[in-house]
């Protein structure tokens, strides 16, 4: 997947205009599939413009 800094400017202005940004967030960009917006979520929160907690992996099995 590449970075599209377009879309990540795009989630950044939709946290903004959002009265409580805090907690789950919901984020439906159309022409976007939910992967894209997953991923330059990541991005930004590497980043350090936003605060995010990775449930990807929530609930799979690791091998003992």
């Amino acid at each position: 997947m590449h970075r599209d800094m377009d879309l990540a400017r795009t989630i950044l202005l939709d946290l903004e205009k959002r009265p409580y940004a805090h907690g789950w967030q919901d984020i439906e960009i159309e022409g976007h599939s939910a992967d894209e917006i997953s991923y330059h979520v990541r991005l930004l929160e590497q980043a350090g413009f936003i605060e995010a907690i990775d449930f990807s992996t929530l609930g799979s099995r690791h091998p003992d």
